[in-house]
């Protein structure tokens, strides 16, 4: 949530604007940033990899270099996560489109 790697500053950050509007298609947006202190609705990592559908990596902090996925599709804006969890074989979205639009409550489409 921090707007740049390995600092705890959240002005002007993309991922706070990103959570807003995801609010108006899913039901819940959860967050983390390890580094972040001042937001309350922040959980910790583990929670929100088990609670969550699908991840979003915003800011690449080092602690999320080798993320564990638990096998849930990822988006990752920086192409920053090593590992075999990576959802990004597909680069059109595959599996991360599919469940960005279940959450919406809306079709996937086909490209």
């Amino acid at each position: 949530m921090a707007f740049k790697p390995e600092v705890d500053a959240i002005r002007a950050s993309l991922s706070y604007k990103l959570k807003k509007s995801l609010l108006l298609y899913c039901s819940a947006v959860l967050t983390t940033d390890p580094l972040v202190k001042n937001d309350p609705d922040l959980l910790p990592l583990e929670e929100v990899v088990e609670r969550s559908d699908i991840l979003v990596v915003c800011t690449p902090h080092k602690v999320y270099k080798n993320l564990d996925t638990k096998g849930k599709p990822m988006f990752d804006v920086w192409n920053f996560v090593e590992g075999e969890s990576k959802a990004r074989e597909n680069p059109s979205g595959g599996a991360v489109d599919a469940a960005l639009a279940r959450g919406a409550g809306v079709e996937p489409t086909s490209t």
